[in-house]
């Protein structure tokens, strides 16, 4: 598929299945290398004690359903869990994601300049 964070997809499968909340919506693909500060100053500091820190969990494929991504709604909308949970941004499997191609991103940047 291709993947890479900065890209627009939308939801086309979830927990709950094709039904489920989130299907259906438009995404934008999140960097997984984002840290908050002390994020960074922890894995520093465990770093200079010689403690070898695991992997994001972003680096290692799911064994079933392979990358996972987190992603963020185009609109700023919550997503709600499986389990009644709510939330700004969520993870979800590429294999969930459908790329949209350059059209339906420049008229998804066109509609959010509208409405901004």
């Amino acid at each position: 598929m291709g993947i890479k964070p900065g890209d627009i997809c939308v939801i086309i499968n979830s927990a709950n299945g094709e039904k489920g909340f989130s299907v259906g919506k438009k995404v934008k693909v999140l960097d997984t290398r984002l840290m908050s500060k002390a994020d960074e100053q922890y894995c520093n500091n465990m770093k200079e004690q010689g403690i070898d820190l695991p992997k994001s969990p972003y680096d290692i494929p799911h064994s079933k359903l392979g990358q996972i991504w987190p992603v963020a709604a185009l609109d700023g909308s919550e997503f709600v869990s499986e389990y009644g949970g709510k939330g700004s941004s969520i993870d979800v499997p590429e294999c969930w994601l459908a790329k949209l191609d350059d059209t339906d991103t420049k008229i998804e940047k066109s509609k959010e300049l509208e409405y901004n």
